[in-house]
Formats: C-alpha cells, structure tokens, sequence
C-alpha cells in the first residue's frame, strides 16, 4: 500500500490502479483481479455466498428483536451477540421460520420482571452462564420468589453482592 502525497488526492481506479481513502489517509494499490460478479458466480466462492446468506438472515431477525426492547436495554454489543448466536443456530440446523423463536428465548426476559431493592437476583441465561447480578424477581405467588431468566446483562465486580 502505498501513501499518497501532494495537494491533489485521487479516488478510485486508473489502468490498474486503485486509489482510495482510508481512515482520512489516502493510498494506492494495484487493482484486484476480484470482481463482484465472479463472487456470485463462480463455484469456489459457494461458501461464501452460503455464508452470506445466513449473515443477512441472522441480522435481520436480531433487528427485529433488537428495535423491540426498550431504549435503556438496548446496546450494540448485545445486538451482535444476537446476530452470532442467530448464526450459530443457523448454522446448526435451526429452521427459518424458528431463529426468531429461539433467539428470544435467549435475550428477552421470559416474565415481567419488578424491583425489589431489599433482595438482589443472579442472572443467567439459557446456557446457564452467569451474565449479571440485578435487584430484579418475579412476582409468581403472595410471596416474592426468585428464578433464574434469560437476561443478558455483564457482572459488576467493583461492588459486592448484597445477601
């Protein structure tokens, strides 16, 4: 890669030379022989349209999920990981019509879930990973239970744990 230098900075390809922009730098390389139209068509890159497939659908249905939490819930490293477990599942033989299903199973809360500042909750999700610690339960009876829900949320070491 070569930097370019002078007052005038070029974008885009002359004879086999492609110019473009990077990071506010601007650079030089030789042209690739790589074309769109070759990706598409040609049979050693069927993988790669496969898995273009499966990123595009994981990404739409973590969309989906994603726009329909509350404000406050929503970040964009939780929606990545909404799109990589939606390609994991894929990936494994989930159907279509069943990724949105099993992906809000996964992220979203299974019960409504209240504040109670007197007794904190311990979080994990589906796969039993402990994700975080929050003063949430679910009211199920008269009497205050807690129960493990799916909830996405990252520890907090710096404080102790209330018991």
């Amino acid at each position: 890669m070569a930097k370019q230098e002078g007052l005038i900075k070029i974008r885009g390809t002359i004879e086999n030379i492609t110019f473009y922009e990077m990071n506010g730098e601007h650079y030089a390389r030789k042209k690739s022989t790589l074309s769109g139209k070759r990706v598409k068509t040609a049979p050693e890159f069927a993988l790669t349209r496969v898995y273009s497939q499966i990123m595009a659908l994981a990404s739409k249905t973590a969309k989906t999920i994603y726009r329909s939490l509350p404000e406050e819930e929503r970040d964009v490293a939780l929606y990545r990981k909404m799109v990589g477990a939606g390609q994991r599942l894929l990936k494994n033989g989930c159907a279509e019509e069943r990724l949105e299903e099993e992906l809000r199973k996964i992220f979203v809360p299974v019960a409504e879930v209240t504040t109670n500042p007197q007794r904190p909750a311990i979080m994990v999700n589906v796969q039993g990973r402990l994700e975080g610690t929050q003063t949430k339960m679910i009211q199920l009876t008269d009497d205050p239970i807690f129960r493990v829900i799916p909830y996405i949320y990252h520890l907090n070491f710096t404080q102790p744990i209330p018991t």
